[in-house]
C-alpha cells in the first residue's frame, strides 16, 4: 500500500497525481520508490505569496510532466530521452535547460552538472567557460584552448580571452579579413585593425560576368573602386537604421550594381585613429567614401 501526507490542501493534490500516474503507468503501483521520485521532480517550486517573510519555497506538482508515458521520446529535443532524464540524471523532460545555464541538457552529460548553472566555470581548465565551449561547439571536458579550430591563426584560448573574437569562425566580423590577419602589424595585409569592427576594411561588392554573381574577393584593387564609382551620389532611405542592421546589409549581396549599398558608405575616418579606421554609413555615397576606399587600395586579406 502507498501512502502519503501532507497539508490538507498539499495532500490531496499529491495523491490526485499519483492516481492519474498509477493509471497511466501500472507498473508504478510496485515500485512507489519511482513513483515517488517522478513526483518530486516534476515539483516547481512557489514562493508563499500570502507572507512576504517567509522566504520558503514548495514544490508545486507538474502533472503535465509527472504523466509522460513515453521514456524513449525526447519531448525537450535536449539530446537525453524522457526516461533518461526521469530515471538517471533528474533532468525535467520538458524542460531542455533544467538548470538555466544556457547550455541544454544533453550537451552537459560527461562532466558538467545538468541540476547546477555552471556556464560560467571551466570544467577542463583550458581557460575557456563551458558555455563558450557549448556556443562555439567544443567539448567542455577536453582541454583544447590551445587547438586553432577556425585555422585563422590565433589559439582558442587567445580568442576568447584576449581578443574576444570567436574561435569557431574564421573572420569573426565578416570584413573579409581573417582575425589573425587583423591583428597583425602589417595594414597592407589586412592588419593593425580591429577583429570585432566591420568597418575598417572597405571590401566591395563587385559583379562577375562570368559567374553572373556578386563578389567580395577580400582584396581592395581597381575593380572595387569602380564598383563604388558606380554607386556615386546614391543615397540611403531615411531614417538610417541603427548600425548592427547596416552590417547586415552591407553583408547583404547587391540587387543591382549602381543603387545604394552599405558596403560602399563611411561616414569619414576616425580621427583617432588610422586612415583606415573608418566609422559606420553616414547614408550618402560622396567622394569622401571614394577618399576613403583609394586610402585602402592595395591592402588583401586574400
Amino acid at each position: 500500500m502507498i501512502t502519503c501526507s501532507g497539508t490538507s490542501f498539499a495532500a490531496p493534490a499529491a495523491v490526485g497525481v499519483a492516481a492519474l500516474l498509477l493509471q497511466a503507468l501500472p507498473g508504478l503501483a510496485t515500485d512507489p520508490d519511482e513513483l515517488e521520485h517522478r513526483l518530486k521532480l516534476t515539483g516547481t517550486p512557489v514562493t508563499d505569496d500570502f507572507d512576504p517573510q517567509n522566504v520558503r519555497t514548495t514544490p508545486r506538482v507538474d502533472a503535465r510532466v509527472a504523466l509522460l508515458t513515453d521514456d524513449n521520446a525526447d519531448y525537450d529535443s535536449d539530446g537525453l530521452t524522457n526516461g533518461e532524464e526521469f530515471d538517471v540524471y533528474g533532468s525535467n523532460p520538458l524542460n531542455a535547460d533544467t538548470d538555466a545555464d544556457g547550455m541544454p541538457d544533453g550537451f552537459e552529460v560527461g562532466c558538467l552538472n545538468l541540476l547546477v548553472a555552471d556556464g560560467q566555470d571551466d570544467a577542463d581548465s583550458d581557460t575557456v567557460l563551458n558555455l563558450w565551449e557549448f556556443l562555439v561547439s567544443k567539448d567542455p571536458c577536453t582541454a583544447d584552448a590551445g587547438d586553432d579550430d577556425d585555422g585563422d591563426g590565433l589559439p582558442n584560448e587567445v580568442e576568447v580571452t584576449v581578443f574576444g573574437t570567436n574561435p569557431a569562425v574564421f573572420d569573426t566580423d565578416l570584413d573579409s579579413c581573417s582575425d589573425g590577419q587583423e591583428i597583425g602589424p602589417n595594414e597592407g595585409a589586412g592588419g593593425d585593425r580591429d577583429p570585432l569592427y566591420f568597418w575598417d576594411f572597405m571590401d566591395q561588392w563587385v559583379w562577375d560576368g562570368a559567374a553572373e554573381r556578386f563578389t567580395r574577393d577580400g582584396g581592395i584593387v581597381t575593380n572595387d573602386i569602380s564598383a563604388l564609382v558606380a554607386r556615386f551620389g546614391t543615397v540611403h532611405a531615411t531614417p538610417l537604421p541603427p548600425v548592427e542592421d547596416l552590417v547586415i546589409e552591407a553583408l547583404a549581396t547587391p540587387e543591382n550594381p549602381t543603387d545604394y549599398h552599405a558596403s560602399a558608405d563611411r561616414a569619414g575616418a576616425d580621427p583617432m585613429g588610422d586612415p583606415w579606421d573608418l566609422r559606420p554609413p553616414d547614408g550618402d555615397i560622396v567622394t569622401n567614401d571614394i577618399s576613403a576606399l583609394v586610402g585602402q587600395f592595395g591592402h588583401s586579406c586574400a
